[in-house]
């Protein structure tokens, strides 16, 4: 996986973490997404508002209000 593969630098690894993540939200129980993108939301990270929007939405399809308003 591409997530995976340090040889293509770290903001494009975040970005494929990213992609996974919204292919998992449909499919995948929250805690599986949150483990997948909840790194990807620290401060120095460049993808970290999508990633906190996608947890957000992930949040919501699983009727996790407290979460989806992190």
């Amino acid at each position: 996986a591409l997530a995976a593969d340090g040889s293509i630098g770290p903001a494009f690894q975040d970005l494929a973490a990213l992609r996974a993540g919204y292919l998992l939200v449909d499919t995948a129980p929250f805690a599986e997404v949150q483990k997948r993108l909840e790194p990807l939301t620290e401060a120095a990270r460049p993808f970290r508002h999508s990633a906190r929007a996608l947890l957000a939405l992930a949040a919501w399809k699983a009727n996790d209000s407290a979460a989806s308003k992190g």
